[in-house]
């Protein structure tokens, strides 16, 4: 379990001060349900440039965040600024679709036969 803000408001428009406690407040309340603070951080809608800038960059990484990750594909080197796949609302019933849709789009792994040459679809078994 990471954070998401204490509030899901757009960080970036927020004035210095609250943008501080909502972040800090967050990984307080985590800490306080589960015994560990969070390491990650997704932006509440988390958009680059409009939800997210560098001042807000700068206050998650203040407040003890290891990561950060916004809506939207392309590569950083930010630790704070990582790019992830955005996942829109879905209702409770579209749920099931979703996640077969998304498991259909992927490629199962390859893993290496017994003689180490073979490529294979399952994982080999360990007796």
């Amino acid at each position: 379990v990471e954070s998401h803000g204490r509030g899901h408001a757009c960080l970036a428009t927020l004035p210095a001060e609250r943008r501080a406690a909502d972040l800090t407040g967050a990984r307080h309340d985590i800490s306080g349900w589960l015994g560990r603070s969070p390491d990650g951080l997704a932006y509440p809608f988390g958009v680059a440039g409009v939800d997210v800038d560098d001042a807000t960059r700068e206050a998650a990484r203040d407040a003890g965040y290891s990561y950060a990750v916004l809506n939207g594909g392309g590569r950083s080197n930010d630790r704070m600024a990582i790019p992830r796949a955005a996942v829109g609302d879905v209702a409770e019933d579209g749920l099931p679709d979703l996640f077969f849709r998304t498991l259909a789009n992927r490629r199962p792994k390859t893993y290496l036969g017994e003689d180490g040459a073979r490529p294979r679809r399952t994982p080999p078994r360990h007796t």
